[in-house]
């Protein structure tokens, strides 16, 4: 019984790997909430199928004025990296509920990934 409850231990003490298939504002409000609002230990990716960072859609109309695309970002590389997100912009492309899997293809990378958790934030 003592070494059940000693893996158990170990076990929950293990970070736990969440993946947020899509990237816009509701993927990064959850994304802040996740980094700034909590204790547990998490290793978080970000799929991202738009070759850019999440933005302030609702600003869009401010672009076409300033035609600043890093003026509506709603976050940088340097503060996912800070975070210890790791974004991957790539689709998505298939979701292995029972293995807990995501399949993702892009321009320039390709692979699978297990989750513990999964977000859909499309």
């Amino acid at each position: 019984d003592r070494f059940r409850a000693m893996d158990s231990l170990s076990l929950m003490s293990l970070p736990k790997r969440v993946v947020i298939v899509g990237y816009g504002p509701v993927g990064h409000i959850l994304l802040e909430h996740l980094v700034d609002g909590t204790e547990l230990a998490l290793e978080i990716t970000v799929i991202c199928e738009e070759p850019r960072l999440a933005y302030n859609r609702v600003a869009m109309t401010s672009y076409f004025q300033h035609r600043s695309p890093e003026e509506l970002a709603m976050a940088s590389m340097e503060w996912l990296e800070e975070k210890n997100v790791q974004l991957i912009f790539a689709r998505a492309s298939c979701i292995k509920r029972a293995q807990k899997r995501v399949v993702y293809e892009g321009a320039n990378v390709s692979g699978e990934m297990e989750y513990d958790e999964l977000v859909l934030a499309t």
